[in-house]
């Protein structure tokens, strides 16, 4: 599907012909249904974004509805930066910092992708307020720019991402520097 060749070459080295041999369906099929690459390549995005926002809901909704304690979000939440800052996700911190530059010059894409950030960006902010509900965060910290800053720092991996592997921050010591920023939200118990 568009989505893979996109995810796994990016969205400027898409090769038509790749896309329409993998799901086996001509050139004019492929018009009829959306019209132009460009679409075909816009729909093949947007799918591959939402995968990885669904991801990101679905972690953030564990932590808001199973964790039991400050502790308990913080181990979990370690875990789920490890998984996310994983070599094998730089295709998707690509791919998702690459969306969101295009909402610039495609409005049909910006409409959408703006509603898909702002309910991601929702949730995981409503996770924050749970937290300080339960006494588990500060109180007095905008939950919905902790939200932003959990984005924010895990897109900021794509800094790194383009260098030299030898020149490349340590995974660990990004995760550790990722955590004591978390930390700083969490009360201790």
């Amino acid at each position: 599907m568009a989505a893979r060749e996109i995810v796994s070459v990016g969205v400027e080295r898409v090769q038509l012909d790749v896309v329409l041999a993998e799901v086996g369906v001509s050139k004019g099929a492929l018009y009829h249904h959306f019209g132009s690459l460009n679409d075909l390549l816009i729909a093949g995005v947007l799918h591959a974004f939402e995968e990885s926002f669904r991801e990101s809901e679905l972690w953030t909704i564990s932590l808001r509805d199973n964790c039991h304690s400050a502790q308990e979000v913080r181990d979990q939440l370690r875990e789920v930066i490890a998984a996310s800052q994983t070599p094998e996700r730089r295709s998707f911190r690509s791919l998702r910092l690459h969306t969101l530059s295009l909402v610039r010059t495609q409005p049909d894409l910006a409409s959408k992708i703006a509603d898909r950030q702002a309910e991601l960006t929702d949730l995981m902010a409503d996770a924050c307020r749970k937290f300080q509900e339960r006494g588990w965060s500060r109180p007095g910290i905008d939950p919905h720019a902790v939200a932003v800053l959990i984005q924010a720092m895990n897109l900021g991996r794509i800094v790194d991402d383009v260098v030299e592997d030898s020149r490349r921050v340590d995974p660990q010591s990004w995760i550790a520097l990722f955590s004591v920023v978390l930390d700083s939200f969490f009360i201790t118990e």
